[in-house]
């Protein structure tokens, strides 16, 4: 899944919990609240190529300062009743990252 396809990302968290207990309200209820609002994903679609590469060299190169001042940015440009979802969106993706991370390191005895 590429770094910028928060769309795709939101349809597999919402198809995800629905497979879990089918419509279960809480489920779905914790995947709303969690999924970016449309202008957050039209925010992210309208960087160029260019901007993304640039974005994707600062993840690789472990440079998260810089991470958190360019997505800061990108919400702050939204309205104020999108922004906190988005905000849950961005500690949602943390919290895989930092998950997917402590999977793929050996465990410690």
């Amino acid at each position: 899944m590429a770094l910028w396809n928060f769309d795709a990302i939101s349809r597999t968290l919402h198809d995800r919990a629905t497979q879990i207990e089918g419509e279960n309200l809480f489920n779905l209820f914790i995947v709303e609240r969690h999924l970016p609002s449309d202008e957050f994903i039209e925010a992210t679609n309208a960087l160029t190529a260019i901007q993304k590469g640039h974005i994707a060299g600062l993840f690789i190169a472990g440079r998260q300062l810089e991470l958190d001042q360019i997505m800061n940015g990108i919400i702050l440009s939204l309205p104020d009743e999108v922004q906190i979802k988005a905000r849950n969106f961005m500690e949602l993706m943390h919290f895989l990252v930092c998950l997917h991370d402590s999977l793929q390191e050996p465990p410690y005895y």
